[in-house]
């Protein structure tokens, strides 16, 4: 009688006035602090890249969550279940028969234990972000979570743009205190004929490919403004010069199209709106791009010379053609190497002085999972595209397409430069899987949310 008493007199009243923790604001607010620190490649917290540091405290929060009951199951969830048992059971099943710490190259960043952990880190906080994504979403939070995104990509690619013209002018930047993806110290300079942007990351490429997401996401915010958010996306993205991240741009959308109706108003209008974008950011792109040593800044001849050998040759005439060389010369393994072993004996085999990368997710789970893994990985990432291509909503709802273009961008992405599902991916993998599964709600949103 006490208790249904207490029930009525307090129904409606917001759960922070009751003094209770509300997890939807300590959730969204959980998912900006981790969405603004997976742009911070560039810095580190004394030995501690920033990146490292926000995939531990995602981990943290989705621990607590789950110790609360709160975390849903994503869809896929059975077969992620099984892709870490089989990672698990692989890669220590391998170091019982091989030492593969003996063979750590000399420039490796981390002890062999470390290193192990932290492959695994990049699958655990993959499911972690997953799940809270997921769960904020099922909590009525999209349009939250998609705000957040839009802003965020805004102002990453606004501190890119900065910091490209700082690098030209020896204007101010922060410090970049992480050590480079080469071992040494990090390089602003690369071999094209023009200055390329790199903004808060170690790589052009690493900035292009983080912001397909929000740039995609561009297209369905509501508010106002949305459409300089496009623009200083698409320039910034246009100023790394990155292949990879222009690949998954066009080929994301060029997919999305195909497995809808391309010919339908909203379908049209996405095409016409990214165009516009793209040929106003290839306008500003030849304002301010900056050649090297006399050189024209010309974006299209970059990418002529890279893309026409690649439709001659393929792959092997790529600068990743070593890794398809490796690849070709070894037996299809049906069990692998195990996780993170794998590139040590790739290293070994290059004689690199620092850990080797594939350079994609498939010839990584491949050769660390074998035939297995590699299946269990597809069929993963095949599930939301499949669920949503099937529903007559994808056909119809404009805001649905956007989604699935950047969904399949990375796609396109894990087979030439991401070697990791990773914390960012489980972002975009959420935000399908939950369309695709009819948007189910858990309850309406909590009051006193921010937008």
């Amino acid at each position: 009688m006490r208790d249904a008493a207490l029930s009525r007199a307090t129904a409606g009243v917001p759960l922070e006035r009751l003094g209770v923790v509300s997890y939807d604001r300590a959730g969204v607010l959980a998912f900006s602090l981790v969405y603004v620190g997976t742009a911070l490649g560039a810095y580190a917290l004394g030995p501690f890249p920033v990146q490292w540091l926000t995939q531990f405290f995602l981990l943290g929060v989705a621990g607590l969550l789950a110790m609360e009951n709160r975390l849903p199951a994503v869809p896929g969830a059975g077969v992620l279940a099984v892709l870490l048992g089989w990672a698990g059971v692989v890669t220590f099943g391998r170091l019982m028969t091989f030492p593969y710490g003996v063979w750590m190259p000399a420039g490796a960043t981390a002890p062999y234990p470390v290193y192990i952990a932290l492959r695994f880190l990049g699958l655990l906080t993959f499911a972690a972000s997953a799940c809270l994504v997921y769960w904020l979403l099922r909590e009525g939070h999209r349009e939250t979570l998609l705000r957040r995104i839009v802003w965020t990509g805004s102002l990453g690619a606004a501190a890119a743009v900065y910091i490209y013209f700082a690098q030209v002018n020896g204007w101010w930047e922060p410090s970049r205190t992480r050590m480079g993806t080469g071992g040494g110290e990090q390089s602003i300079e690369f071999a094209y004929a023009f200055h390329r942007a790199l903004g808060t990351f170690r790589e052009p490429s690493h900035l292009a490919e983080w912001l397909v997401l929000p740039l995609f996401a561009s297209f369905t915010y509501r508010g106002r403004g949305r459409h300089l958010h496009t623009g200083v996306m698409a320039v910034a993205l246009l100023l790394t010069g990155s292949l990879t991240g222009l690949a998954g741009i066009f080929l994301g959308l060029l997919g999305a199209l195909l497995l809808s109706n391309p010919f339908r108003a909203g379908a049209m209008k996405l095409t016409v709106r990214l165009g516009a974008a793209v040929a106003v950011a290839m306008a500003l792109f030849g304002f301010v791009a900056v050649g090297y040593r006399g050189k024209s800044a010309n974006l299209l001849q970059v990418l002529t010379d890279r893309v026409v050998p690649l439709m001659e040759g393929g792959l092997g005439q790529s600068n990743r053609s070593y890794v398809l060389e490796y690849v070709m010369s070894r037996p299809i393994p049906f069990v692998g190497e195990g996780i993170g072993n794998s590139n040590i004996v790739f290293a070994n085999a290059l004689g690199s002085p620092v850990t080797a990368s594939f350079i994609s997710l498939y010839f990584n789970t491949l050769m660390s999972l074998g035939v297995v893994g590699l299946g269990l990985v597809l069929g993963l990432l095949a599930l939301p595209v499949v669920r949503m291509a099937r529903q007559r909503r994808y056909r119809t709802d404009p805001e649905l397409m956007p989604l699935m273009a950047a969904y399949l961008g990375w796609l396109v992405m894990f087979g030439v430069h991401s070697e990791e599902l990773g914390l960012v991916f489980g972002i975009v993998y959420a935000l399908l899987a939950w369309e695709a599964a009819g948007r189910p709600l858990a309850r309406p949103a909590a009051a006193g949310v921010p937008g």
